[in-house]
């Protein structure tokens, strides 16, 4: 009777540890590039068989339904910019004059060529409140290291089929990302790498995004800089300000 008592407490005591390093997984993964306001500059690298480029940007975002991105480099795609607001985003490219409302049948193609998608930049779902999250078993090839399951809840337009997600049991910090389709079939990995502390916060500061169908293909977006939590004015967050010059500080 006592074993069995030593025992049931045991399981009770491993489950409850387990749902307190779930719930901490969660809200540091949501939170990680997230705060009241974010601003800073980042450049994106894209390499794919037959060319590659490198863009940097400038980026404001307020909570999770604002952001502005506004192209610095190369000069010819200076001032190239993409505003969202909530679900919608728009692009603005300066040679014409022109603002484009993305459509939701554009969602999934990729932003300025590259393998991040537009969906990806309107963001608004979360794992706490879109994903039924599961703690997978530790693997003892990967000591340290914990991996969480990610499915999205019934009524929500995710495409995805789960989301598999690893990160150090440490630091919560997470170490790669794997989206998988309704067919359970990988379709592509993002690794984040070199992690340092950028306004108060450990993240990590470059992030690979690989495509599983486009070998030899990547993109790597790397965070030169960062402000969590400065007061960002919201008429930043206009059409009219997404049509303005860009400038090196704002």
């Amino acid at each position: 009777m006592k074993k069995m008592l030593m025992t049931i407490l045991f399981c009770a005591v491993s489950s409850l540890l387990a749902d307190d390093l779930l719930g901490r997984i969660i809200a540091s993964f949501d939170d990680l590039y997230k705060s009241s306001t974010a601003q800073g500059s980042m450049t994106m690298y894209i390499k794919t068989p037959h060319w590659e480029r490198t863009m940097t940007m400038q980026t404001w975002s307020k909570g999770n339904d604002l952001m502005l991105i506004k192209i610095l480099t190369p000069t010819k795609e200076r001032g190239v910019g993409t505003l969202k607001v909530k679900n919608k985003m728009w692009n603005y490219l300066p040679k014409s004059d022109k603002v484009i409302l993305v459509p939701p049948s554009m969602m999934m193609g990729g932003w300025m060529g590259s393998d991040i998608t537009n969906d990806d930049l309107v963001g608004e779902y979360t794992l706490a409140e879109d994903y039924t999250i599961e703690l997978l078993a530790q693997n003892p090839k990967t000591p340290g290291i914990r991996q969480i399951k990610c499915t999205p809840k019934a009524g929500r337009s995710i495409i995805w089929g789960f989301i598999l997600i690893s990160v150090d049991e440490k630091t919560l910090i997470p170490v790669s990302q794997k989206n998988y389709d309704e067919r359970a079939k990988l379709i592509r990995t993002t690794n984040f790498k070199e992690v340092k502390q950028l306004s108060g916060k450990r993240i990590p500061t470059v992030m690979e995004v690989i495509p599983e169908n486009k070998p030899g293909q990547l993109t790597r977006m790397t965070y030169n800089d960062i402000e969590f939590d400065k007061s960002i004015d919201e008429s930043i967050f206009t059409l009219t300000k997404l049509r303005e010059p860009v400038r090196e500080a704002q």
